[in-house]
């Protein structure tokens, strides 16, 4: 989902689609971007539609979580047309946003797997502690969130949640893992929405 004005549509066809007999068990993933308001309220009605889906025997879908690409875009388009503005117009009030879904994510990771995109290594860790107190071994979180296979940040906000943790060995099992096995590790090769 990139624009405002495709916010409902793309979840109305994401969820039909899927719900397509024969595509039950289909892999498909959305992204949502916080610095759209609007976007907290799709995430629920995705996250209430993947829990039936999970519960008649579907499988799960992924949601990757974004702060947003093309805020300045948007508010060009707003501007030009006299248009009042779709996304939050503060900073403050995205990452508010970003923080409020990503606490909305790591309680639905049972229906939707999460994917964290951000380039702040802050955000990244918070999703990884947030998930950590959510499900508590290294094993489940690899399975509850998925990130970006080239997304250093994150191996990185793993390993320092581990050793904030004060398990050293842990931290260097997954730099190891990162660095030595690429995409083929299970951390790694979760990584991509």
């Amino acid at each position: 989902m990139e624009e405002y004005r495709d916010l409902g549509v793309t979840v109305e066809v994401f969820m039909k689609t899927l719900d397509r007999p024969g595509l039950e068990q289909a892999n498909a993933g959305i992204a949502l971007q916080a610095y759209i308001p609007d976007s907290f309220l799709a995430q629920k009605e995705i996250n209430a539609w993947a829990r039936k889906r999970v519960e008649a025997g579907g499988a799960p879908v992924t949601m990757r979580l974004v702060k947003g690409a093309n805020m300045e875009s948007e508010r060009v388009e707003a501007s030009i047309a006299g248009w009042p503005q779709a996304p939050y117009q503060r900073k403050i009030d995205t990452d508010a946003n970003y923080k409020r879904m990503l606490l909305e994510a790591i309680a639905n990771t049972d229906v939707v797997r999460l994917g964290v995109a951000s380039h702040n290594l802050f955000e990244v860790a918070y999703a990884l502690v947030l998930a950590w107190k959510r499900w508590g071994d290294a094993d489940d979180l690899e399975r509850a969130l998925t990130l970006n296979p080239n997304d250093y940040n994150a191996i990185y906000a793993l390993g320092a949640m581990f050793e904030q943790f004060r398990d050293p060995d842990r931290a260097y099992l997954a730099y190891q893992r990162a660095k030595g096995e690429g995409s083929r590790t299970r951390l790694i090769g979760r990584f991509g929405a």
